[in-house]
């Protein structure tokens, strides 16, 4: 994971620097991107760890059919379920970011 959120900004100051963009555009994406700093979402992943982040939704989903699948009552109905919702949102969560 590499932070990206200095490179935005240094390029933000060079499009203006240029002229290419203009003083109201580069407040408003300068707002943008501290706020996105903020919250620690100014990241850029590997693909390595982009396929570790969503396979490991996909393996938690997985777990979750084997459970449906083991004859051990209602309850492992109940987890089996639960973890598949777990593990689908978990994957979809993932894969937006």
């Amino acid at each position: 994971m590499r932070d990206i959120g200095p490179d935005m900004l240094r390029h933000f100051d060079q499009k203006l620097a240029a002229g290419e963009i203009d003083r109201a555009t580069y407040e408003a994406r300068r707002r943008e991107t501290l706020k996105l700093i903020r919250r620690g979402e100014a990241v850029e992943y590997t693909v390595v760890e982009r396929l570790v982040r969503a396979s490991s939704g996909v393996l938690i989903t997985l777990l979750g059919l084997l459970a449906l699948q083991v004859p051990i009552g209602t309850m492992g109905d109940g987890i089996g379920v639960v973890l598949i919702g777990a593990g689908v949102w978990l994957t979809v969560q993932r894969l937006r970011r």
